[in-house]
């Protein structure tokens, strides 16, 4: 950082000036010493942009994190709903095919008792083959939406960590920057 580098140039000067003996003070090249003033001045803006940049990437980051999240999201609610939706489809067809097959047991006579008991057992199958893919679903869906929380938060906890990296870093040169003004 250039601002860091001139204030260890005014130090230098501070510590090579020449000393008044007796009283603890020193003689100082009032050009030089303007001069290095002049451009910390000039420097600390492009300091300052320089976190206004990171604040900018972080916010950037997250907006990207949150969006990546809610797509995630999305994507497993869109699928979550086609594999119910499949799942409701192939039980009324199972239902369907089943009852238009009861019908036709129905209309002979003997094998009627055959027919309804084998009708209860294809929708009891039918039943429990809907449950389970439905099962399926929401254990897919919920293991999506875990999945794209768990992306987030580790995208969330990697930027936490550089920002405090910078945070700290910046208060390290404020405190810098205070000794050197209270010195």
């Amino acid at each position: 950082m250039k601002v860091l580098d001139l204030l260890e140039d005014l130090e230098d000067l501070i510590e090579n000036g020449s000393s008044i003996p007796l009283t603890g003070r020193v003689v100082l090249d009032r050009e030089d010493l303007l001069e290095l003033v002049k451009d910390i001045r000039l420097q600390l803006p492009d300091e300052i942009k320089q976190a206004k940049w990171i604040k900018e990437e972080r916010n950037k980051i997250l907006a990207e994190a949150q969006d990546e999240s809610e797509r995630i999201t999305k994507e497993a609610q869109s699928r979550y709903q086609n594999i119910v939706t499949t799942a409701k489809d192939e039980e009324n067809r199972i239902i369907n095919n089943t009852m238009v097959r009861v019908d036709e047991l129905v209309e002979e006579e003997e094998i009627y008792v055959v027919a309804k008991e084998k009708s209860t057992e294809i929708i009891n199958e039918a039943n429990l083959k809907a449950q389970e893919i439905l099962k399926n679903a929401h254990d897919e869906t919920n293991d999506l939406r875990l999945g794209s929380l768990e992306y987030a938060d580790k995208l969330l906890s990697e930027v936490q960590e550089k920002l405090k990296v910078t945070m700290e870093t910046i208060e390290d040169n404020r405190d810098e920057l205070k000794q050197y003004i209270e010195e």
